[in-house]
Formats: structure tokens, C-alpha cells, sequence
């Protein structure tokens, strides 16, 4: 007999948003790879996940692309499913150039993009070039557009959401935007809310040219801002450009600014949060900044602690030309980036110039690197991560890359597995005393390490139950139990007590069993989890169990289908 006590249950509520975790990657599949594009030049400059699985692109176009070409190049907008189907494109522009530099999901199904204008596209032109700011829904309908700036040249190059709905910018100015100008250009910060307000607004710099080109939220509704420097911004400069990193709290306070640099030329273009309150930067260096020189320019990243403390700092190459321009997290303290590279960096070069997507962990050790490349120029400009453990990459080609070119540069995206085989259910679930079918499912990717972001539910179960998740290492089963059929071989073991929440009574079907297993298989949930939770490569299946009053003893019980799932790292 299965017994439950009525402490330490854990209910859905309690799990919050860890189902959109991301976990690290032990190798990569590329699972498809979409090209797309006008007449003219299409570019991807950006990316965000869509929370569903999918993705938001952005960049700029010399065609029409999603719409009439307004002027010399617009801005698009797409969003593509899980499967690499384009649900929608848009496009948006003046008679001048507009460009997606960076998106951000707003936390509701819709995404934040941002970049730069030269003329009229969310209010009056203030000068040479402005910053803009967009929101869109689920379904590509336009909220709102924020235009902003001064009268010399402005620009919006990082957006990152704030955790409430809205969202932090950054990117530089040549004039007066958030505060005295401190030198020739300045780095800029600012903070919307999710109707279009502008909450807040920082300017940075020395008296040389400082740069924005990363944005972070730091966990605690803060941001990180990095990007490069000719000055001394947060510490004396090392040589030529340098690259630097800054915390703010959500009123726009600083709270530290470092600067970090070699001898020669050093670039900052991403930053990404570590999920346990630091961040990961990185770009191209071409001295020795992490490690020595392997070619005329490598990559290199760093992560820094939320108090500043730099934590890892490493430089990779070839004897070519390597560069970064994109960093995004992996959830598990690790980053994707990337980039282009010249030599032989994710495999044999194969073309003129070729693009390249990684996977590092949070030590700085490379997952695995996948070059993306034609016998033509191809660039690899954004990243983000697709919410089950993998990545997407975007970026530009002048070659066939994923299908044949519609003319000029061609935008792609490519979607990277995390190499770990997907979760699969089985075996028959019993029928509730109410009718109703309990239906297992997963969100996330079984880590052994990562201490969250694989959440098992259950649906369809009877209301403010408690419930149990048995699991084991022996394999599938179909053994009758409890008047229907226990799914797992033996031995049998539990998880922590459930209650599956729902409605108030009477009874009906709205309850839901949920448990985060990579949570609960490092003991983070309490109770006794086995060790081999936590050994890679280990098979595990597993079922939900729960009261059901409606049936007499000792069939008085919910039994949902079986799920099978691998220990990835």
C-alpha cells in the first residue's frame, strides 16, 4: 500500500516558471535549418524565444520582406514554430534605415525588439539617427513603438526583459540622453514598462567613446549592461578598446562597473545571466585576454558573480579569424554564442568566411561548436536558446544554406538539439472514478546537475489530492495494481508527497500533480532521492500515483501512463 502524509506537499503553484528553464547540452544535432529572404539583402540580427518552443527574429531588409519596402532598408519582425514553420513576418521602416538590432520576450507571448532609425518610425526624428522601441503580441499585431534621442546619433543595441513584464535597453548616444555627455559617445540604459513608459534612463562614459552592446536581467530585477570601451570606465584601460560590464539595481542605481582588457583590441557584444544571479559576457579579443592568441582574432568569455567577482575568464580560436556577437544562456550557467570565423573553428573550413554557433558550460569548458557554412560568406549574428535545452542560431548567407537563395544575402535560422533523447510516454493510464483520463507530460530536459527546469506533470486528476511519483531504473512494466496498471519495473520508488491543487471541492477533474525531478533528484525538495537521478546516461521511467475516493479499497486510486526519460549532463 502507498501511503502520503499531509506535510511537505508540492503543488504546481509552488514550481513558478522553472518549466522554461534551459539545461546544457552534452552534443548537437542540428534539426533543421530555414532560409529566407527578397530580391535585396536580408539580415539576422536577433533573436528571443517565444515561450512556446518557437522563436522571434529580427534584423534588417533592402526588399520586401513582410510588406512594401518603405525606404532604403526596414526592419522585420518574424516568428517561426518549434518546427522552423514562419507563423508570420513583419516589416516596418521611413524613407531612411531601420534596423532589429536585439529582441526580448515580454514574459506574455509577445516579444520587445529595438534598434535604430533615420527617420520618423515612432514619433518625431530628434536628430541624425534615433533609438526605437517596439512591442508586438503573440500574433505580429504592433502594441506600441517608443522613438527616442538627440539631435547627433543614437542607437539601441540590447534588450533584455525586467521580470515584470517590461523590459531594459542599452546602446549609445553622441549627444545628450540620460545625463550629461561624458565624452565623444556614451553608453546608455534605460527601463520601459510593459505599456511603453519610460521608467527610467542612465548615461555612462569617459571622455572617449564608450559603447552598450549587452543586456542581462540580474535575478534580483536588476540588469547587467556590458560593451567596450577607448577609455576608463570601470577601471584603468588596458590598450586600444576594452571591454567592460556594469550592475544596476531596478531604479537605476549603479552598483559596480569592471573593465577588463589586453594590450590590443578587445570587444564586448553579449551578456547573459548565469541563473544564479551572475552573468556571462563575451566577444572578440585580438591580444591575450583569456588564454594566448591562437590567430589574428579569437573569442573569448568571462562570467562574472552578481557582487562583480570575475569567475572564469577564456579565450578560444584558430589560427584564423574567430569573432563573437552573440552570447545567450543556457539556464544551467553556461552560454551559446555566436559568430563568424575565418579558419577552422567548429570543423573544416569549407567556405570564404562561415558562421558558427557553441555551447559552453559554466566553467568556460566548450560543450561543442557547430559551423554553419556554404562555399560563400556566411555570418552567424544571433542566438537564443529554445526553452527544451536547445538553441537557435540566425544570421546571414550569400550561399544556398537552407534552400536556395530568393537573391542578394539571404537571412537563416537553424535549430540545435541538445543531443539527449526526448522524453517518451507509454502504457495505458486508468480511468478516474470521475471519468476522466490522467495524461502525464514534461517540460524542460532531465539534468544531472542543472538543480532544476524538468517538471513532470499530470492532468486531468481529481481535485486537492494528495499523490506520490513513482519512479525507477528497472525498466517498463504493465503489472495489474490498484485496478489498473503499474507502468515501472521494480524497485519501486517515490518522490516527496504531491497534492495535486485545483478547484475547490466538490470533486471534479481540475487537479494537476507537478514535481521538478532535477530539483528533487539533488535534494533541493526533501526527501530521500535515489542516486542514480543524477548519473548521466541512466534510464529512468516513471508514474503518477494518487488518492481517488470514488473506488473502493485497495482500488482506490489515480494511475496516469507511464514517461520514459535519459540523464543528460
Amino acid at each position: 500500500m502507498l501511503r502520503t502524509t499531509r506535510a511537505a506537499f508540492v503543488t504546481l503553484a509552488s514550481i513558478g516558471s522553472v518549466v522554461l528553464a534551459q539545461l546544457p547540452a552534452a552534443a548537437q544535432t542540428q534539426t533543421w535549418i530555414r532560409q529566407f529572404g527578397s530580391a535585396g539583402d536580408e539580415v539576422c540580427l536577433a533573436a528571443a524565444a517565444d515561450g512556446l518552443g518557437g522563436v522571434f527574429t529580427g534584423g534588417f531588409v533592402f526588399g520586401s520582406l513582410g510588406g512594401p519596402s518603405a525606404g532604403s532598408s526596414d526592419a522585420w519582425l518574424a516568428r517561426h514554430d518549434g518546427l522552423g514553420s514562419q507563423l508570420w513576418v513583419r516589416q516596418l521602416g521611413t524613407f531612411s534605415s531601420e534596423s532589429v538590432a536585439s529582441a526580448a520576450g515580454d514574459g506574455s507571448g509577445g516579444v520587445y525588439v529595438c534598434g535604430n532609425t533615420g527617420g520618423s518610425l515612432g514619433g518625431t526624428s530628434a536628430g541624425q539617427s534615433d533609438a526605437w522601441l517596439a512591442r508586438y503580441d503573440a500574433a505580429g499585431a504592433q502594441l506600441w513603438v517608443r522613438q527616442f534621442g538627440t539631435t547627433a546619433v543614437d542607437a539601441a543595441h540590447a534588450a533584455a526583459p525586467d521580470g515584470s513584464g517590461g523590459v531594459y535597453l542599452s546602446g549609445f548616444t553622441g549627444g545628450i540622453l540620460g545625463g550629461p555627455s561624458a565624452g565623444a559617445r556614451d553608453a546608455w540604459l534605460a527601463r520601459y514598462d510593459a505599456a511603453g513608459n519610460r521608467l527610467w534612463i542612465r548615461q555612462l562614459g569617459t571622455n572617449s567613446d564608450d559603447y552598450a552592446y549587452g543586456a542581462a536581467l540580474d535575478g534580483s530585477g536588476g540588469v547587467y549592461v556590458s560593451g567596450e570601451t577607448r577609455g576608463s570606465l570601470g577601471g584603468p584601460s588596458a590598450g586600444e578598446w576594452d571591454a567592460w560590464l556594469a550592475r544596476y539595481d531596478a531604479a537605476g542605481n549603479p552598483q559596480w562597473t569592471r573593465q577588463l582588457g589586453s594590450s590590443t583590441d578587445d570587444f564586448c557584444r553579449g551578456a547573459a545571466s548565469d541563473g544564479s544571479g551572475g552573468v556571462t559576457v563575451g566577444g572578440t579579443t585580438q591580444g591575450s585576454l583569456g588564454g594566448p592568441s591562437a590567430g589574428s582574432a579569437d573569442v573569448w568569455l568571462a562570467r562574472y558573480d552578481g557582487a562583480g567577482n570575475q569567475q572564469m575568464l577564456e579565450q578560444y580560436g584558430g589560427p584564423g579569424d574567430e569573432r563573437a556577437w552573440s552570447v545567450a544562456s543556457d539556464g544551467a550557467g553556461g552560454a551559446y554564442a555566436s559568430g563568424q570565423s575565418h579558419g577552422a573553428f567548429g570543423g573544416p573550413l569549407t567556405g570564404a568566411l562561415e558562421a558558427w554557433v557553441g555551447h559552453f558550460d559554466g566553467a568556460g569548458n566548450t560543450v561543442w561548436i557547430a559551423e554553419v557554412a556554404t562555399s560563400e560568406f556566411d555570418y552567424g549574428y544571433a542566438v537564443a536558446p529554445d526553452g527544451s535545452g536547445g538553441v537557435y542560431a540566425g544570421g546571414a548567407t550569400d550561399g544556398d544554406l537552407g534552400g536556395a537563395s530568393a537573391g542578394g544575402r539571404d537571412a537563416w535560422l537553424a535549430r540545435y538539439d541538445s543531443g539527449c533523447p526526448a522524453p517518451a510516454t507509454y502504457c495505458t493510464a486508468k480511468t478516474n472514478s470521475l471519468g476522466c483520463t490522467p495524461a502525464i507530460g514534461s517540460a524542460g530536459l532531465p539534468s544531472a546537475g542543472s538543480g532544476s527546469g524538468f517538471v513532470l506533470s499530470c492532468l486531468h486528476v481529481i481535485n486537492n489530492k494528495p499523490g506520490l511519483f513513482l519512479y525507477t531504473d528497472g525498466g517498463r512494466a504493465a503489472v495489474p495494481f490498484a485496478g489498473g496498471l503499474r507502468c515501472i519495473g521494480a524497485p519501486v520508488r517515490r518522490s516527496i508527497p504531491l497534492l495535486s491543487g485545483g478547484n475547490p471541492p466538490p470533486n471534479d477533474c481540475s487537479g494537476v500533480y507537478a514535481i521538478d525531478m532535477n530539483a528533487f533528484a539533488v535534494g533541493a525538495l526533501g526527501g530521500s532521492p535515489h542516486p542514480f537521478l543524477t548519473v548521466v546516461g541512466t534510464v529512468v521511467d516513471g508514474q503518477f500515483w494518487g488518492r481517488d475516493n470514488g473506488f473502493s479499497p485497495p482500488d482506490n486510486a489515480t494511475l496516469s501512463n507511464g514517461l520514459e526519460w535519459t540523464i543528460c549532463p
